[in-house]
């Protein structure tokens, strides 16, 4: 990823706003949140790292009814289901 650098000045409140550019490379959206690390070089933002309920995986991650899972779990369910349906005829 590119090294991208902006001014920002604080409101009222000691709040910045994140240029949308930036939500936008890391896929940040409203309303999310996100851990915010003071360090002595300043502040530092994450994304909570969520991962798979099954196999642990942080790539691809869906929120299926109350459950995290990656697609690959999810794929893997679906044809699960459809081969017990099979032998269930």
């Amino acid at each position: 990823m590119t090294s991208l650098s902006c001014y920002r000045k604080l409101d009222a409140q000691n709040r910045i706003e994140l240029p949308a550019e930036y939500c936008q490379v890391l896929q940040y959206e409203q309303g999310q949140t996100l851990i915010v690390h003071l360090r002595k070089a300043g502040i530092y933002l994450e994304s909570p790292l969520v991962s798979c309920q099954i196999c642990g995986s942080s790539l691809d991650i869906q929120q299926v009814y109350d459950m995290t899972l990656c697609s690959d779990c999810i794929s893997r369910i679906v044809k699960f289901t459809k081969q017990k349906k099979k032998s269930s005829r």
